[in-house]
């Protein structure tokens, strides 16, 4: 199995590309460049240090939400029309799920978070029990209190993963060293060959989707304004 994977709904913005289990190349970034400046030369870099060309892959993975508007915009994009170019299928993958499994080896509670402003945060809980996850809450957008009040109640060891500073202190917690903390392409890879091989198809190029979990911020402000007049 030959996956080029990207990675574009986070601050790191990344590439891999893994043949039979074997990450064959990979580039990740974050220098504060738009994932619009660094993603296509990443992917570029990977294929070209991998030595396969598009015929060569079966499929082409991304990550699909949530996260950032235009991150997931770019992603998907770009995903969908190298697949076109290449007439491979497309596997959406969850971010929060991804970045979660750069800490497979970690026993206990995982908790990637992405920070979506106004004290809200993207997240799930997984628990990771002998190198695999188990979803314990499912991803949302949640108010990063209320995320701190549920894992207080569960009494495990918790290592967080992502924006970490978005999340006030607890008992238990953990974070993540930074060659964990953030999303790496080759997480992207992994999680896409286990599913692939779990019976998941991927799907058409042309039937790419993506997860937002909230309404864009424009839209959430319009909303508001409409609400305070009555309307």
């Amino acid at each position: 199995m030959k996956i080029l994977a990207i990675e574009a709904s986070a601050k790191t913005a990344g590439a891999c590309v893994m043949s039979e289990g074997r990450v064959l190349a990979e580039y990740n970034i974050n220098n504060g460049l738009t994932h619009s400046q660094t993603l296509m030369p990443m992917v570029a870099q990977v294929m070209e240090a991998s030595g396969l060309k598009g015929e060569d892959l079966d499929v082409v993975a991304f990550t699909n939400g949530p996260g950032s508007f235009t991150g997931l915009r770019i992603g998907a994009a770009t995903a969908k029309g190298l697949a076109m170019g290449w007439n491979k299928p497309v596997l959406p993958l969850p971010t929060l799920e991804a970045m979660a499994c750069g800490a497979v080896e970690f026993e206990g509670l995982v908790v990637p978070v992405m920070d979506a402003r106004r004290h809200q945060v993207y997240t799930a809980v997984y628990r990771s029990v002998g190198g695999g996850l188990t979803e314990v809450l499912s991803a949302r957008a949640i108010a990063a209190k209320d995320l701190v009040s549920f894992l207080e109640e569960q009494k495990e060891k918790v290592l967080v993963l992502g924006d970490q500073e978005a999340v006030g202190p607890f008992e238990g917690r953990m974070d993540a060293p930074a060659h964990m903390r953030e999303m790496r392409a080759a997480s992207l890879c992994w999680i896409a060959e286990r599913k692939l091989d779990s019976g998941v198809s991927p799907v058409p190029s042309d039937q790419v989707t993506v997860e937002y979990l909230r309404r864009p911020q424009a839209e959430r402000e319009r909303l508001e304004k409409e609400a305070a007049h009555g309307k």
